[in-house]
């Protein structure tokens, strides 16, 4: 089954953000593109898609939308991007951020 989930900068769990939240960018549109290309090894097994806030939307991006399978290799991929952008991951199945 496939999941969906959010890579945002978030420094409080979800209930104790304000209502009006909005989460800071992860960094330049450049800053954001490089460390997918980092994180994101070119592997044809890989069931992850992830999709970058248009520059429409945001001009510096504030969420990457991730959706695919969090098996062992998927979640170490997000588990790393996060780290280098200090973000967190939001599980929308769970409901919550969750640790990878």
């Amino acid at each position: 089954m496939a999941s969906i989930g959010l890579i945002v900068k978030a420094k409080a769990d979800l209930d104790q953000l304000p209502r009006d939240w909005v989460p800071e960018p992860l960094g330049s549109r450049s800053k954001v593109m490089a460390a997918i290309a980092q994180c994101i090894p070119q592997d044809p097994s890989l069931a992850l898609s992830l999709l970058v806030e248009e520059p429409h939307e945001s001009e510096e991006p504030r969420c990457i939308t991730a959706s695919g399978v969090w098996g062992p290799k998927e979640s170490a991929v997000l588990a790393h991007l996060c780290q280098v952008l200090g973000a967190r991951f939001y599980d929308a199945e769970a409901a919550e951020f969750i640790r990878l």
